[in-house]
């Protein structure tokens, strides 16, 4: 069964470099974002994470697939149920 892809626009009323700061730069993305311990806004760079609440933390596993620098990111985001890869 083919899935399609959840695609998600949002406009932000702020400077485009400082939403792309956001999005890219690790410091600035666990302000806005989500922690993590290296990212490069570079296609097929992988980075993974956990997120949740205090009951209960989920592994987020991405990959890269397209940068326009300071105008487009495109990232997959998926739940991975083995994450012994880490």
């Amino acid at each position: 069964m083919p899935i399609d892809p959840i695609i998600k626009e949002t406009t932000i009323h702020a400077p485009a470099s400082a939403v792309w700061k956001a999005l890219t730069d690790v410091e600035t993305m666990k302000e806005w974002y989500f922690a993590i311990n290296e990212f490069k806004a570079e296609p097929g760079f992988e980075f993974h994470f956990f997120g949740g609440d205090e009951s209960c933390q989920y592994y987020h596993a991405c990959k890269v697939m397209e940068v326009k620098e300071s105008e487009k990111l495109v990232h997959t985001w998926s739940y991975p149920q083995n994450f012994d890869a880490i």
